[in-house]
C-alpha cells in the first residue's frame, strides 16, 4: 500500500544528492499546497522560491513562498527533507526566522511575510527549537508527514515522475441517518434560532454538521463552529474542506498558546496546528471583510471566543449558524454578579450574535433536580442541557440504541473480570520472576489489572486496546509493567502473537502522541504471529478526537466524569467488520470472596459502578436491562448468576456463586432507583393476591409494601410519566382508593333505583347511608362537594311515602 512514508522513501532512493532529495521534496510540498482541500482555498499562489518575482538571493533559508486568497499576504515556507529519526535543533531553523523576517519589494509596495509554515519529515524537535517556534512577531504552523498522510490526496495514485500530478478522494456520501438528521434540522430551524442535535458517538455528527449548514446557510454566509481543543479544532476544519461540496473560505482563531487550563490536559501549542490561526480580533475582522460573497468558516475553541465577540464589536457581522461541538462543555454555572466561563458565554445573543446556534453532543449532560435547586436558593445562573432557553429543544436523537440497532455501532459487552491471590499465583512463572532484579513492588489491584486485561484479551481475541487512567505517571508505569508482566506470566496465560505496550498523554506534544495512536493502525500480523497493541492513555483522547477502531478499552482507574466514561466507550463500538462486539475490560482484585457484603464495600470496586453508571445513563438498552433486574429482584426472582446480558462477570474458580450473585445484586443496588425493587415486590403481592390495593399498614416479605403504595398515591404529582404509567397498568390500582370505592358504589346505587323506583330494600338504603357518611369523610373540599352533589341528584327518586331516600334510609336504620 503506497503511503505518504513509502513515497518519501522512494525520493530517498531516487535522489542523486542532497539538493536533489530536497528539490523533489519542495516541489511535492506546492502540489500539495495547492491541491489538499485544507490549503487550496487559503493560496492562490505557491511560488518555489527561485521561481518567486520577488526573490533575493539564492539560498536564503525560504524554499516556497505562498500568497493568501482572501487578503494578498505572503507567507513563507520552508521544507526540511531529514531522516525521521533526526533531532532538529535550533539551529536548522535560524536562518528560516531571520530571513522570512526581512522585508521585501513587490509591484504594491513594499511588503513583509505575515506568516510562516515549517514542514518537515522528522517530528523530533529539541526543546530549544520547540520553545522558538512560540511567540515569534510573524507566527509559524508546523505541517508533519503524518498531516500529508492524513488528508484527502490519494497517495496510491502519486507518481514521483510527475509531482504536479495529485488525484484527491473520492468525497464521502451521505448516509441515511445522517440524511434524516439533517432534514429533521433544517425543519426545526424554521420556527426556531436554537436547538440540539445528539448523536451517539461514532456515527458521524461532524459531517452532518457540514451537510445541514450546506442545506441551511446561503453560500456567502458565515458560519462560527466551537470547538474544546486545538486537535479537534483541526480535525474538524481538515473534514470540513475535505468533504465540502463548495469551496470553504476557512479561519482558524486560538487565543492563547496553551488551550488547557489543568497541568494533565491538552498541551497544544498554535504552531501545532498545521493551519496558520489568527489570535487577534482585528486580523479576523480583516479576513472576513476581503473574503465577501464567500461562505466563511470560523473554526475556533471556547477558549477564543472574547476574540470572536471583539471583532463583532469592530463590524465582524452577525453569524448565519453557530455550531457548538461537543455542548456538554457549554452547561455550567454562573455565580451572581459573577463573569461568565468562556464555555457558557456562546449562549448569550447580546455577547455573540447570531441568527441560529445548533448544539451538537453524544453526551447531554443534565443537572440533577438538587442541583438546580440548591442553585436557585444561591441565586446562581445553570446552564443545563434541559432549559430551553439556552439550548433549545431536541431537533433530533439517535441512541446509542438505536445506532446499534441500525447496524451503525458495534454493540458491547462489559466484562468484570475478577482476579484473587491464588489466581495470581498460578499465573505467576515464579523461575521467571525470580530473574528480575527488583521483582514485583506494584499492589494487588494493579497486578490484578494486568493480569485480568492480559485474560480478556485472551479470550475474546483482542488486538488493539487502550486503557484509560486519571494520571499520566499511572498510564506510563501501567504500560511498563504490561510488558514486564509478560515475561512473568506463564505461557499458557499469554495473550498469542507479538504485543507492543506504550502510553500517551496530553503532556506529550502533537507530534508523538499522533505518532504513537497511528501505532494502532500498523498492528497486524506479521509472519504467522499476531500483532496486538495496549495503549495507555490519561487524559489525552479527548471529545471527537479520531483514534483507529479498536476491539477494547480497559477502564483501569478511570476519571470520575460520565462524559469521559461514555465518550471512552464510544473508541470500542466504532463499526468494524473486524469485530461482532467491542469489550468494555473492568478488572478487579477479589480480596475476601467468602465475605461478599464487607468485599464488595471496598473501593477498589468504585471504577465498576462509575463505570456502568455511566453506560446505563446514555444506553438505553443496558438501563432497561439494569431496571429489569431490580423489578426482578423485587419479585424474588433476581439474583442469579445469569445477571445482566450486557455484563459477563468472569471470576476465578476459587471464587463461589455467592459471591457472583451478591456481584449482581450491588451492581443493581448502585445502578438502579430502589423504586423498581419496590415495584416488583407490589407485582408479587398482585401475583398472589389479585389486585393492586395493599392496606396502608401491611408488611409483606418483611417489607413495608402498604406504606410504599400510600407514599406513591399521595406523591403522584412527584412521579415522573413513565412510573405513573407502570402503576396504571396494574390490575384495580388506584390513586384514591377511597374515591374509587364511593364511585363503585354510587354507580351501584343507581343501577337499583333505576330497577326499582318505588321499591327500596334495606340493604339498599344502607348502601346509601355508606356513600352519605362516605362522602363527608373525603378530605379534600372540592371531591367532597362534587359527590355529594352526585348523591343529592339521586333525590328525585323518592320512595312510596315521598320522603328523600337519604332522610327514609337514616329512620329506617334508626341514625
Amino acid at each position: 500500500m503506497t503511503t505518504i512514508h513509502t513515497i518519501l522513501e522512494e525520493f530517498r532512493q531516487l535522489a542523486t544528492s542532497m539538493p536533489d532529495l530536497g528539490s523533489k521534496f519542495e516541489r511535492l510540498i506546492k502540489s500539495y499546497l495547492l491541491t489538499d482541500p485544507t490549503y487550496k482555498n487559503l493560496y492562490s499562489e505557491v511560488s518555489l522560491w527561485n521561481e518567486w518575482e520577488y526573490k533575493w538571493g539564492s539560498d536564503t533559508g525560504i524554499d516556497l513562498v505562498a500568497r493568501e486568497s482572501n487578503t494578498g499576504d505572503y507567507c513563507a515556507i520552508q521544507c526540511k527533507f531529514y531522516d525521521p529519526n533526526r533531532t532538529l535543533d535550533k539551529g536548522d531553523i535560524d536562518s528560516f526566522f531571520t530571513t522570512s523576517g526581512r522585508k521585501f519589494m513587490t509591484k504594491e509596495g513594499e511588503k513583509s511575510f505575515t506568516t510562516r509554515l515549517f514542514v518537515s519529515t522528522t517530528d523530533k524537535w529539541t526543546k530549544n527549537a520547540a520553545d522558538a517556534l512560540d511567540n515569534q512577531l510573524i507566527p509559524v504552523t508546523h505541517l508533519r508527514a503524518q498531516n500529508l498522510e492524513n488528508s484527502k490526496i490519494d497517495w496510491s495514485k502519486f507518481s514521483v515522475n510527475h509531482p504536479q500530478d495529485i488525484t484527491l478522494k473520492p468525497k464521502n456520501n451521505i448516509r441515511p441517518h445522517q440524511q434524516t438528521a439533517v432534514e429533521k434540522v433544517a425543519v426545526s430551524f424554521e420556527t426556531a434560532d436554537r436547538g440540539k442535535l445528539i448523536m451517539a458517538c461514532g456515527t458521524g455528527k461532524t459531517f452532518t454538521s457540514l451537510k445541514i449548514a450546506e442545506k441551511i446557510t446561503p453560500e456567502n454566509s458565515c458560519i462560527l463552529f466551537l470547538v474544546p481543543s486545538i486537535s479537534l479544532l483541526e480535525q474538524t476544519l481538515r473534514e470540513w474542506t475535505a468533504e465540502a461540496n463548495t469551496p470553504l473560505h476557512c479561519l482558524a482563531v486560538c487565543s492563547d498558546d496553551k488551550v488547557g487550563k489543568k497541568a494533565d490536559n491538552e498541551d497544544i501549542s498554535i504552531h501545532d496546528l498545521a493551519f496558520p490561526a489568527t489570535t487577534n480580533a482585528h486580523d479576523l475582522s480583516k479576513h472576513i471583510s476581503a473574503a465577501q460573497d464567500k461562505r466563511m468558516v470560523i473554526f475556533s475553541t471556547y477558549q477564543s471566543i472574547q476574540v470572536i465577540a471583539d471583532a463583532q464589536q469592530q463590524g465582524l457581522p452577525e453569524f448565519d449558524l453557530i455550531i457548538c461541538d461537543e455542548a456538554h462543555r457549554t452547561t455550567g454555572i454562573t455565580l451572581d454578579g459573577k463573569n461568565e466561563a468562556h464555555f457558557v458565554k456562546v449562549h448569550d445573543q447580546d455577547f455573540i450574535k447570531a441568527k441560529k446556534r445548533l448544539y451538537m453532543t453524544a453526551t447531554p449532560r443534565i443537572f440533577s433536580a438538587a442541583i438546580k435547586a440548591a442553585a436557585e436558593e444561591r441565586s446562581v445562573v445553570i446552564a443545563c442541557m434541559d432549559n430551553e432557553q439556552f439550548f433549545g429543544q431536541v431537533f433530533h436523537h439517535l441512541t446509542f440504541k438505536q445506532a446499534i440497532a441500525d447496524q451503525l455501532l458495534t454493540d458491547y459487552k462489559v466484562v468484570i473480570v475478577g482476579v484473587d491471590a491464588p489466581m495470581i499465583k498460578a499465573w505467576i512463572d515464579q523461575r521467571e520472576l525470580l530473574k528480575t532484579d527488583s521483582g514485583i513492588e506494584t499492589d494487588a489491584q494493579t497486578f490484578a489489572a494486568h493480569i485480568g486485561l492480559m485474560k480478556v484479551m485472551q479470550d475474546y481475541d483482542l488486538k488493539r486496546v487502550i486503557s484509560f487512567h486519571s494520571r499520566i505517571k499511572r498510564a506510563e508505569d501501567f504500560a511498563k509493567e504490561y510488558e514486564e508482566m509478560l515475561h512473568w506470566v506463564k505461557a499458557e496465560h499469554k495473550p498469542s502473537g507479538e504485543i507492543v505496550t506504550d502510553y500517551v498523554s496530553g503532556k506529550m506534544n502533537v507530534a508523538d502522541r499522533t505518532r504513537k495512536i497511528n501505532q494502532l493502525k500498523t498492528i497486524d500480523d506479521k509472519e504467522g504471529m499476531t500483532g496486538r497493541m495496549l495503549l495507555a492513555n490519561a487524559r489525552c483522547l479527548s471529545e471527537g478526537i479520531d483514534v483507529p477502531d479498536l476491539d477494547g478499552v480497559a477502564f483501569i482507574d478511570p476519571r470520575k466524569s460520565q462524559v469521559d466514561i461514555v465518550q471512552a466507550v464510544g473508541r470500542a463500538i466504532r463499526k468494524s467488520n473486524s469485530k461482532t462486539h467491542g469489550i468494555i475490560v473492568l478488572p478487579v482484585f477479589i480480596g475476601d470472596g467468602d465475605n461478599p457484603q464487607t468485599e464488595l464495600e471496598n473501593s477498589r470496586y468504585e471504577p465498576i459502578w462509575k463505570v456502568l453508571d455511566a453506560l446505563r445513563s446514555h444506553d438505553n438498552v443496558l438501563a432497561e436491562e439494569l431496571d429489569s433486574f431490580r423489578t426482578e429482584l423485587g419479585r424474588g426472582k433476581g439474583g442469579s448468576s445469569g445477571g445482566v446480558p450486557k455484563i459477563v462477570i468472569d471470576l476465578p474458580t476459587t471464587v463461589g456463586n455467592g459471591f457472583v450473585n451478591a456481584l449482581n445484586v450491588r451492581i443493581i443496588e448502585v445502578t438502579t432507583v430502589s423504586w423498581l425493587f419496590w415495584y416488583g415486590l407490589l407485582e408479587k403481592y398482585i401475583k398472589e393476591y389479585g389486585h393492586a390495593r395493599v392496606p396502608a399498614q401491611l408488611k409483606y416479605d418483611d417489607f413495608n409494601l402498604g406504606k410504599w403504595v400510600s407514599h406513591q398515591r399521595t406523591d403522584k404529582t412527584k412521579l415522573d410519566l413513565k412510573r405513573i404509567q407502570l402503576l396504571e397498568t396494574l390490575p384495580q390500582w388506584s390513586w384514591d382508593v377511597l374515591e374509587d370505592q364511593w364511585n363503585n358504589g354510587f354507580e351501584y346505587l343507581k343501577n337499583i333505583l333505576k330497577k326499582k323506583i318505588m321499591q327500596v330494600c334495606r340493604s339498599d338504603l344502607n348502601i346509601t347511608v355508606i356513600l352519605w357518611g362516605h362522602g363527608y369523610q373525603i378530605k379534600e373540599l372540592k371531591k367532597r362537594n362534587l359527590v355529594l352533589k352526585k348523591l343529592n341528584n339521586l333525590n328525585h327518586y323518592r320512595n312510596g311515602r315521598g320522603t328523600h331516600l337519604k332522610t327514609s334510609g337514616m329512620k329506617g336504620l334508626n341514625i
